[in-house]
């Protein structure tokens, strides 16, 4: 059996995945490894897979640059191969399952610290008062917005968000969030009237909320030009490049996930209390959006702001 072939029914058939943006995500890690494993070829037998082949992919970083693999990857990629290696034993596909050991002989390290962003309400909205030309620039604003005035997850919630979804009056929409729990967020009025602009561009039917944008060649004018795709949703690498780039031109390192820091620390520097902001946030736990909060940096600077030893 062709390895691919496994790997889409398992994403379809083992209840493992239960999100279009899961099953996305996991598709493309496999096709990667297909590619690894198999070279330049049609594409590798799954019974063909071995640990050796499983370990130097969990580890393979980007040969172009020289960088070695993030301790993220390497999670995600070995976490996917022990499920889909391990259910396709069950299903009687292989022998032996070569991924079996990867939790000994795969380890990710921690790639060091790293320093995320929380945006304060004063740079959040210098950023949402930009103005730009670029044919993808108000769809851009949009993503910006939602990920701050809602604290939408990306790769789970946002990409694939349809208009469909949205209450008639568009006060809220339902969204299926992290561990297929479905959620009913609020959207404030200034998202709402920013969203009721950019619904009216799209053409009659168009279903997503965040579309992409590709070039495309015009006979006309011999050159090619950005045109909109309605009816094909944003990926997340999509949203990472228009959240990066950004962030790049306001000094700030941005990424997807730190507009939702900055969706609860703004809340809570506006006096919203903890256990509200968590309801916000979808948290089953307050102790998850403390943790949010008090690894602003912001919050331990301002302790020692003023403070002075003795009378001088």
């Amino acid at each position: 059996m062709k390895f691919i072939e496994a790997a889409i029914e398992f994403a379809d058939e083992s209840g493992r995945i239960k999100t279009p943006a899961s099953r996305r995500s996991f598709l493309k890690v496999m096709a990667h490894l297909n590619k690894v494993a198999s070279g330049a070829g049609p594409g590798v037998e799954i019974e063909d897979m071995t640990d050796k082949d499983l370990t130097e992919w969990c580890l393979l970083g980007r040969e172009d640059n020289g960088q070695p693999c993030a301790p993220s990857t390497i999670r995600n990629r070995r976490a996917h191969a022990r499920s889909l290696f391990s259910w396709a034993t069950w299903k009687g596909y292989i022998d032996t399952d070569p991924a079996s050991q990867l939790k000994w002989s795969v380890r990710p390290g921690t790639g060091g610290v790293v320093r995320h962003t929380w945006l304060d309400e004063e740079t959040a909205e210098t950023i949402l008062n930009e103005r730009r030309d670029h044919p993808a620039a108000q769809r851009d604003r949009i993503i910006i917005l939602i990920g701050m005035m809602t604290g939408l997850r990306a790769g789970v919630e946002m990409v694939g968000l349809q208009w469909d979804h949205f209450s008639d009056d568009m006060t809220s929409f339902d969204v299926v969030g992290k561990g297929s729990k479905m959620a009913t967020v609020g959207v404030p009025e200034q998202l709402r009237e920013a969203l009721v602009e950019w619904k009216k561009k799209r053409p009659e039917g168009a279903p997503y909320v965040l579309p992409r944008f590709r070039k495309v060649w015009s006979p006309q004018l011999r050159e090619e030009i950005w045109m909109c795709d309605w009816w094909t949703s944003l990926k997340y690498d999509g949203v990472l490049h228009a959240v990066r780039q950004t962030g790049l031109r306001h000094g700030v390192k941005l990424r997807p996930h730190d507009l939702r820091r900055s969706f609860a620390s703004i809340l809570e520097a506006q006096g919203v209390p903890l256990n509200d902001i968590s309801l916000a946030m979808r948290h089953e736990n307050v102790a998850t959006t403390s943790r949010y909060l008090d690894r602003n940096p912001a919050k331990g600077a301002a302790v020692t702001t003023g403070f002075r030893i003795g009378s001088k």
